[in-house]
């Protein structure tokens, strides 16, 4: 029964994640271009997401540590 219920959320998921896969590997231009190619793909084209969501999550992921972080941190040492 538990892989049932993984393979059903992958396939009802799978659009999404296509989406995803292919904002990932076509996006460039910088943060302001990524938030409106964001907004253009999973909140007006399929309605996936909420405008205020793709900003909460946006604002969320800004206060994640990035690789860079750790490594311009060692430089100074």
């Amino acid at each position: 029964m538990p892989n049932f219920v993984i393979v059903s959320m992958l396939l009802r998921h799978l659009h999404f994640l296509k989406l995803v896969f292919l904002h990932g590997i076509t996006a460039f231009g910088g943060p302001q271009a990524h938030i409106a190619m964001m907004m253009k793909t999973f909140v007006k084209q399929t309605p996936y997401i909420t405008e205020n969501e793709l900003l909460e999550y946006n604002a969320f992921c800004q206060l994640l540590l990035s690789f860079i972080y750790p490594n311009t941190y060692a430089d100074w040492l």
